[in-house]
């Protein structure tokens, strides 16, 4: 039992690490009613998982099977409902914001099943195990994106000054908690239509045959040149601009 609190408590760190953002503050302002409840359950799913970890070990015993089942069966429905809400408003090709919900809805379901750890059977204890696993392996794929993204950039630039911003909406990227895998895109983001933006993240450079502009592919884990920035009605030139001191701000 000692390994498996660890482990959870492990899994709980990663999760809250590769998936927690920060409170929108203006965003809760503009909501009412249920859309506020529904924000503020989703900002804080990646902290249930950490507070059921802190939970289960300071229980001297698991709680009620029976109880915890309906529960973590209550939290999965639920989490998955909120990515479906979601969705409504993102464009179809947003496979990342489907990811976030999906093993962020896991991964409150199993550390909610953990607390039933030790009355539970081998097949409940396996599922926790797993959900919580592949929940975690999603945030370190999220924290990898960190790195990533920095080597990319610094490779591309060689020295010229440059910066990173979010296409949709326009804004420049300040700190390394916003590189994450599950920050660093947008839930607008698909082929271009009417309404819609085609770019995740984008990094622009001052370099000697001038200023050039590239897309963050998630699924590359790389930086796509942008031949024709000017094609684009959704402008790429105002997100940003480029300095030879950008990591002062970080």
């Amino acid at each position: 039992m000692k390994r498996l609190s660890v482990a959870l408590l492990a899994f709980a760190a990663l999760i809250f690490l590769g998936f927690f953002q920060a409170l929108d503050t203006e965003r809760l302002a503009r909501s009412t009613g249920i859309f506020r409840l529904i924000y503020l359950l989703v900002w804080f799913a990646p902290v249930l998982p950490a507070a059921m970890a802190v939970l289960r070990v300071a229980r001297p015993s698991p709680a009620s099977p029976a109880l915890i089942r309906a529960a973590a069966l209550a939290a999965l429905l639920i989490g998955l409902l909120l990515t479906l809400l979601s969705a409504a408003d993102a464009s179809p090709h947003s496979t990342l914001m489907f990811a976030n919900g999906i093993t962020l809805s896991l991964a409150a379901a199993s550390s909610v099943l953990f607390l039933a750890a030790g009355r539970i059977g081998s097949i409940g204890r396996w599922l926790a195990f797993t959900g919580m696993a592949l929940s975690a392996t999603a945030a370190v794929c999220s924290l990898l994106s960190v790195p990533a993204v920095v080597y990319g950039a610094n490779r591309i630039a060689a020295g010229n000054p440059f910066c990173i911003g979010r296409h949709a909406p326009a804004s420049e990227i300040t700190s390394i908690w916003d590189l994450r895998g599950f920050s660093f895109y947008t839930t607008a983001s698909g082929y271009k239509s009417t309404s819609g933006w085609y770019f995740h993240g984008l990094l622009v450079v001052d370099g000697t045959d001038g200023r050039q502009y590239f897309n963050w592919s998630p699924r590359g884990f790389r930086f796509d040149r942008i031949h024709h920035p000017e094609r684009f009605a959704a402008r790429v030139q105002d997100i940003c601009e480029p300095t030879s001191t950008f990591w002062s701000k970080l």
